[in-house]
């Protein structure tokens, strides 16, 4: 596993909690959906082979080779992500992100 340190953008801690809340409101919500249409009357749930194989199926897809509709859905998912970090750490997350990548692509080796 290569070190990605240097890669990375330093993120406070009421930020990095930010984004767990998120992720844990998505997550939720994810599975209260599957839960909720898919529950059987003893409480346990059965998901359909035919949820589970496209599931497999995306898993396996990388993103580039992902259709338009499910881009789309990763998009959404990262609009809502890029805010928090925008908001929580009051900075302009595209503006950061091509900056180290003009700086990284100058650097004087």
């Amino acid at each position: 596993m290569s070190d990605k340190t240097e890669d990375k953008i330093e993120i406070d801690k009421e930020t990095r909690e930010e984004l767990s809340d998120y992720s844990h409101e998505a997550w939720s919500g994810w599975v209260s959906s599957i839960i909720g249409k898919y529950e059987n009357d003893d409480g346990s749930v059965t998901i359909p082979i035919t949820k589970i194989n496209r599931w497999k199926k995306l898993m396996k897809t990388p993103y580039d080779k992902l259709s338009t509709v499910e881009k789309d859905k990763d998009r959404e998912e990262a609009d809502e992500i890029i805010d928090v970090v925008e908001e929580e750490a009051d900075i302009n997350l595209a503006e950061l992100v091509v900056g180290r990548r003009f700086w990284k692509v100058n650097e004087v080796k």
